[in-house]
């Protein structure tokens, strides 16, 4: 039973720092608000599951990625018996489909704000490139991504992280259109655009 609570209450702030961390940015967000609006009256209560800010931005993205990694496996398995056969524009939509298609308990895309925030953030993008953050899956696919492209491992992940930090800005940006019925596409339509510019970026002559 304590068990459960704790793992409940680590879920809850989980989801509420995603949340604030995407809408006011990682470092205009402290850990007191983060504890307000989850509801915790114990204020030692992010020390005492997660640590500090750094292992709670950490925690949020090693929770989603594992979310993300079973389901670029399975697109991955559902795409092709052979995944080096894969084009390299469905390669794409394979690893970023998961992390849009993410909604929080309330239908709205915290995910792709939290990740857009993080990597504008120079403290806190490095996070995203730390390998041990990564599934088994979505390693494989950045690997069959990289060598499509001939790229080296520094190059592919120099345009990884521009590229990843104008897709989820993008779909945040498509969120707000949503919102205030403003925007010219359906999710399907956004999504099929911005991956096919995506990848045509990715595969762009030297930069």
């Amino acid at each position: 039973m304590l068990q459960e609570r704790e793992e409940s209450t680590k879920s809850l702030i989980i989801d509420v720092a995603e949340e604030l961390f995407g809408r006011q940015g990682i470092a205009g967000t402290s850990l007191r608000h983060i504890l307000r609006e989850s509801g915790q009256k114990n204020m030692s209560a992010i020390t005492y599951h997660f640590g500090t800010k750094d292992d709670l931005v950490r925690s949020i993205i090693f929770d989603r990625w594992q979310a993300v990694d079973e389901l670029v496996g399975r697109d991955l398995g559902l795409a092709s018996g052979n995944p080096e056969s894969v084009p390299f524009e469905q390669l794409v939509r394979i690893a970023v489909r998961p992390g849009f298609d993410l909604k929080n308990a309330n239908g709205g895309r915290s995910y792709c704000l939290f990740v857009s925030a993080l990597l504008s953030d120079a403290d806190y993008k490095k996070y995203w490139f730390d390998l041990n953050t990564l599934g088994p899956n979505m390693k494989a696919v950045s690997k069959l991504m990289r060598q499509a492209l001939g790229l080296s491992n520094r190059k592919f992940i120099f345009r990884t992280g521009i590229l990843m930090h104008c897709f989820y800005s993008a779909a945040s940006e498509h969120d707000m259109l949503k919102a205030r019925k403003l925007n010219i596409f359906s999710d399907e339509e956004f999504f099929d655009e911005i991956t096919s510019m995506l990848a045509s970026a990715w595969a762009a002559a030297d930069i």
